[in-house]
Parts: structure tokens; C-alpha cells; sequence
């Protein structure tokens, strides 16, 4: 990046409404997340109220409810946090496809972009080790207006 983006980026990893200054043009939210018996959205909508018309972006935010041993965060104030959740709108979206619990091998992706509108699930082909002549790629193989249940992904990954 160019020296001046440098200089103007701030990495201190807070949020809430003490954060904006007046010069911050965009903000920048990498992986916001709940943690046990705690929740990150009230910091946020104090920081979104505070930023007013200036773009948010959150990356890989996971903000859903955790289980806690007194249900802190599964009964009191769950209709709202979903509430300030679902106002939020996404706009990139890709995930590696494989049969749960495991992370591997990977069978596939699911992508959409918002600009496109449309949900695309990629089958993924050849084993991409090392210098094997078999190269790992992905291909096209349905795309959807909507996101696809796990069943739909399932039939078109697996037949």
C-alpha cells in the first residue's frame, strides 16, 4: 500500500463510539465477533450511530448468538440482536464445501457477489498436490437465486 493509506489506517481493534474521528472516511471491522456470554453488537451500533452515512465493512463477521452456561446471550435481547444483524446486507460471500466435522478434503465452494445476484456452487476436481499433473480446480456447475439449502449443495456436489 502507499505510504499515505498506511499512515491513515488505525489498527487498534476497537469498537464502539469513541472510535470514529471526524477524518475516518471508512471502517474497517475484521472478523467481529460474540464470545461467550457477551455481545459485540450494542459496541457496534453505538460506533455505526457515531459513523453515520460512512461505509462499514465487516469481514467474516460472526455475530450470532453463543451459548452460555446462564443464557446470557441466548434469551435476553436475542429478537434485537437479529434484528441489527439481518439490517446489514452482504455483499461477497465464499465458503469451502466439505462434509462436516472435517475440513478436508474440499469438494467444493459456494460464492455470491452482490453485483451479480446470483449464488454459484463450484465442484471442486483434481487433487492439486505438490507437482501432480492433476491440478486442483474449480468448476461452475449451478447457480441460484437464493442461497442453496445444505441439501441442494449435497445433490449438486454428489449427485
Amino acid at each position: 500500500w502507499e505510504e499515505d493509506v498506511v499512515d491513515a489506517i488505525n489498527p487498534n481493534g476497537a469498537i464502539g463510539a469513541d472510535v470514529p474521528e471526524p477524518e475516518d472516511n471508512v471502517f474497517l471491522l475484521v472478523q467481529p465477533q460474540n464470545i461467550v456470554g457477551y455481545a459485540l453488537l450494542p459496541y457496534i451500533e453505538e460506533m455505526e450511530a457515531v459513523a453515520g452515512d460512512r461505509p462499514m465493512i465487516m469481514l467474516n463477521p460472526k455475530l450470532d448468538d453463543i451459548q452460555s452456561a446462564g443464557n446470557v446471550m441466548s434469551i435476553r435481547g436475542r429478537a434485537e440482536r437479529m434484528e441489527s444483524v439481518a439490517r446489514w446486507r452482504e455483499c461477497y460471500h465464499f465458503r469451502l464445501l466439505y462434509r462436516k466435522p472435517y475440513f478436508h478434503p474440499i469438494y467444493g465452494a459456494l460464492r455470491f457477489a452482490y453485483y451479480e445476484n446470483e449464488w454459484e456452487v463450484y465442484k471442486r476436481t483434481g487433487r492439486g498436490e505438490g507437482d501432480v499433473p492433476d491440478p486442483e480446480k474449480y468448476r461452475l456447475i449451478a447457480t441460484h437465486d437464493v442461497e442453496p439449502t445444505p441439501d441442494i449443495l449435497t445433490k449438486a456436489i454428489w449427485g
